[in-house]
């Protein structure tokens, strides 16, 4: 936590020497728009203006000052946890096929993300998207087998505007029904959308209406 706090901090350069990095050390550092890193750090890298592993395999930090629409390089294959976290000023990120592993609340508090496509290859989500209260839909792709929703409260919690949960139709873990999250059998209802507005009638498949599965989702009247 070296740095957080420091809002007005616009740029960051990474000396040869540093060993060790994560988000903690820039929180709060909400006009950071670029962390450069000088070519002989032998642990790190950095493209326009988010840090990486030496390799760029791993998205490390996303600066929070950065805005707009963000593409990952299609070499990366994980994205460590709290990376983009708190980057409000992103509309949209794409995530490449290429990407196995989302670290948890890797999108945590990214208020201004409206749009989000994930890999087919991601196998897990852990409070991906705590606090995007932009996100409106978000569909989850064949590969994920795991979706937490537990102590920490339920996942998309905060998304207050998250209408639609859909699946991919070849998930074997997971299924939609109206833009709820079901399992695959429709017996477990796992989450509905905080943003679900009206009436919802349960589906008479589903036996279990988990914990959290309709928690904030104040815009239901029936």
């Amino acid at each position: 936590s070296a740095f957080s706090g420091c809002t007005s901090l616009s740029s960051v350069f990474i000396g040869s020497g540093v060993k060790e990095l994560d988000k903690r050390g820039f929180y709060g550092c909400d006009s950071l728009a670029e962390i450069t890193v000088d070519e002989k750090n032998a642990n790190y890298s950095s493209l326009d203006g988010v840090l990486f592993n030496k390799d760029k395999t791993n998205v490390i930090i996303c600066p929070n000052g950065k805005k707009g629409t963000y593409s990952l390089p299609n070499k990366v294959t994980k994205i460590s946890s709290y990376a983009f976290c708190n980057c409000s000023g992103l509309t949209s990120v794409t995530i490449p096929n290429s990407v196995t592993s989302i670290g948890n609340y890797a999108f945590s508090q990214c208020s201004g993300l409206t749009n989000v496509s994930i890999s087919n290859k991601v196998t897990s989500l852990s409070y991906t998207f705590k606090d995007c209260t932009k996100l409106t839909s978000i569909t989850i792709p064949e590969s994920v087998t795991s979706i937490s929703n537990g102590l920490d409260g339920p996942m998309f919690d905060g998304c207050t505007n998250l209408k639609k949960i859909e699946v991919s139709p070849n998930n074997e873990n997971y299924s939609s029904y109206n833009g709820v999250l079901l399992d695959k059998d429709g017996y477990n209802l796992i989450r509905c959308p905080e943003g679900k507005s009206g009436n919802f009638v349960v589906p008479d498949s589903v036996g279990c209406i988990e914990s959290y599965a309709f928690y904030n989702c104040t815009n239901l009247t029936n």
